[in-house]
């Protein structure tokens, strides 16, 4: 897709609207806007001031357009047209976080290294919607997480180990490139670490956790307490973690050998239904 500076969306958005008219048919684009939960149990509007990026690709030629969703609906701040005598469908891209220096694709995105509060979570959780639909059609995107998020619960917190004060996850992948509509990212690197946020599960245990991209790799993290101990957990051997997916272990503070070292763990792909919404501490 070409790839256009953002100055000039709004000149490409009225020329297409000038070729309908002279047609007398003037054909906005409209759009609907729902996201799918980490489990994919459920499909839900987004709340009514959800802000999201449009890229469209031939015959629109939309670079980025910013978009607010209102009861169910996505309503872009420059109103967008189909092109005159348009017969073939276009392919849109919804994202979110939306980013108003993106002038379209490719485009690179990062995870916050600080992930302890909800703001460096949430501007860390990349999601997306690639539509391809007709002239005179909505495009119904539907919103879906894109990077991976680990989950650590961490039991038998007690006066000899100490509180939990921080989890931190080592060398896992912080930065990739989005190629083009599809969707999948693309040249990941940059791995380091990540700090997780904590969080209280319904059952009442305290989970802590962090986003990265997809990748496979021999995860390993940090849970440091508030007696300055520190207990270092690897994974046995590699291990591919998805796009979309939410992982996540159960550690025992309690268990830990007096004389530490690397400790093994294992991880599964967890089932839960929050759809998202978190509520850190």
């Amino acid at each position: 897709m070409r790839r256009f500076p953002v100055w000039m969306l709004g000149i490409l958005v009225l020329l297409a609207a000038g070729c309908c008219k002279k047609d007398g048919a003037l054909r906005p684009v409209h759009f609907t806007l729902r996201w799918q939960d980490w489990n994919r149990s459920s499909l839900e509007a987004l709340p009514d001031g959800t802000v999201v990026g449009i890229i469209a690709s031939d015959a629109l030629n939309v670079p980025n357009v910013k978009a607010v969703s209102s009861d169910a609906a996505l309503e872009p701040e420059i109103k967008l047209f189909w092109q005159s005598r348009q017969t073939e469908p276009t392919l849109f891209l919804a994202y979110m976080p939306y980013n108003p220096s993106l002038s379209g694709l490719p485009f690179d995105f990062s995870v916050r290294e600080d992930q302890r509060e909800e703001e460096g979570y949430r501007a860390s959780d990349f999601l997306s919607s690639t539509v391809s639909t007709s002239p005179g059609n909505t495009v119904p995107f539907i919103l879906r997480h894109r990077l991976t998020r680990m989950t650590v619960i961490v039991t038998g917190v007690t006066d000899m180990t100490g509180k939990v004060r921080s989890v931190l996850l080592e060398r896992v992948p912080r930065k990739g490139t989005l190629p083009d509509m599809a969707a999948d990212f693309a040249d990941v690197t940059d791995a380091g670490p990540v700090q997780a946020g904590a969080f209280v599960e319904e059952d009442g245990r305290t989970g802590y956790s962090a986003l990265f991209f997809p990748s496979e790799q021999t995860l390993s993290f940090v849970v440091t307490t508030t007696r300055d101990r520190t207990f270092s957990y690897v994974l046995p051997s590699p291990m591919t973690f998805k796009a979309g997916e939410a992982y996540q272990t159960v550690v025992n503070l309690s268990e830990v050998p007096g004389s530490g070292g690397n400790l093994p763990f294992t991880v599964s792909v967890s089932d839960w239904a929050d759809g998202g919404n978190i509520p850190f501490l």
